[in-house]
């Protein structure tokens, strides 16, 4: 309705029936509500694997050409009632239509890599695809439609890895520049979770392929969490640095349960620990430049290379997880930040829980341990709700 009232007013205008403030406020009289019903999306999904489905069972006996044309047809069909369906206001009906299109292109190339015995032994298809994605995201401006690009990019490298045994970085590309280009310029507080941890997925696999440390998964960490500093869009910002840090989080924990006898700190050839030790330090020091003038810099204890002194490396991450979680407890306390106060009081629930489980599950018989253990973590939990709910309260009598 909204969008017939734009494109009419405008001509209204043009004809001199109504002045141009009389169109603005009938437009105000009318906002623009996001329909909630899903039910078209999921009829077109239905639809459109019915259709397929029927083809592929009945595959083996048609033509190799009556298949290239089922398959453009049946693209082009579900583009174009999405577009129509987007002219008509309906941009839910219209972004599951062209969503399915966009699937169709999909099974399109390996249907016919298989009907003419096309080989691909890395993700070729894949960047096609992805690349008809960021095309369609540019026509039809969907973050629905993004989503499924950044699934088909984020898969495509899942498949390329676990089938080849590689890393294909046109699509670590296609997913920084290209997905992470809509990303910037049409903000979204999921999309920026989703692409984060999109993001994190490839680096693990990049690290894994390159057989280099897994420490240096903290440099790439960093980077994403300075980067969106550098954005300063709430909608970007704040997510993409909450999942680094949760992302960091768990690099330590697993620094302190595995750093020895999983990846120790000499598997770090020579060369390795040099462009590492650089790469880290200089992060850190930008960190500390870009910090400053803010009274908070409680973020840059989780980033400290402690594993650079090689001994005790366990402990030592212990210690830093205990030290960060303390730091976000006094920052969000003083500042009144809801946010931080609850990821430190979970932070630090959980790095006295490891701590405990370290230190008292080689000796201590099973049933005590739990026993022990489940009332030490009661009472934490206890007293930090207590301190959250009273800090909870403060910041609603400010507000």
């Amino acid at each position: 309705m909204k969008k017939w009232l734009v494109k009419e007013g405008e001509q209204w205008v043009k004809d001199e029936l109504i002045s141009k403030e009389q169109l603005e406020a009938i437009l105000k009289r009318y906002t623009n509500k996001k329909s909630s019903n899903l039910l078209p999306i999921f009829a077109s999904v239905l639809i459109g694997l019915g259709i397929l489905s029927f083809i592929a069972s009945n595959w083996d006996g048609i033509h190799d050409l009556v298949r290239v044309g089922i398959i453009i047809t049946s693209m082009t069909g579900f583009y174009v009632s999405g577009d129509r369906a987007h002219k008509r206001g309906n941009d839910t009906l219209g972004n599951g239509l062209i969503g399915i299109g966009l699937l169709s292109f999909g099974a399109g190339i390996f249907l016919l890599g298989q009907m003419f015995h096309f080989q691909s032994y890395d993700g070729r298809p894949f960047i096609f695809w992805g690349l008809a994605g960021l095309l369609i995201v540019q026509l039809w401006k969907s973050r629905f439609l993004l989503l499924i690009t950044m699934i088909i990019v984020t898969v495509g490298q899942l498949y390329t890895f676990s089938q080849f045994s590689t890393f294909n970085y046109v699509l670590g590309v296609l997913l920084l520049f290209g997905v992470g280009h809509f990303v910037y310029h049409r903000p979204n507080h999921i999309i920026t979770v989703l692409f984060s941890l999109s993001f994190s997925i490839q680096a693990l696999l990049l690290i894994i392929h390159q057989g280099w440390n897994h420490q240096f998964l903290f440099v790439f960490f960093l980077g994403l969490y300075l980067l969106g500093d550098v954005v300063k869009k709430k909608e970007i910002t704040k997510p993409v640095q909450m999942i680094m840090l949760v992302a960091s989080v768990i690099l330590a924990m697993f620094n302190i349960f595995f750093f020895d006898s999983f990846i120790p700190f000499d598997e770090f050839t020579n060369p390795e620990l040099i462009i590492y030790g650089v790469l880290i330090i200089s992060l850190l020091i930008l960190f500390f430049v870009k910090k400053r003038k803010t009274p908070d810099l409680s973020d840059f204890i989780l980033f400290l290379p402690v594993m650079f002194l090689g001994v005790m490396v366990d402990v030592l991450y212990l210690l830093l997880l205990f030290i960060y979680s303390i730091s976000l407890l006094i920052v969000g306390y003083r500042d009144e930040l809801t946010d931080k106060a609850t990821f430190g009081t979970v932070l630090f629930l959980l790095s006295s829980f490891i701590g405990y489980i370290q230190l008292a599950w080689s000796f201590m018989p099973k049933s005590i341990f739990f026993l022990f253990g489940g009332i030490i973590l009661f009472i934490l939990s206890w007293f930090l709700e207590k301190r959250r709910r009273v800090l909870v309260k403060g910041v609603k009598r400010n507000g």
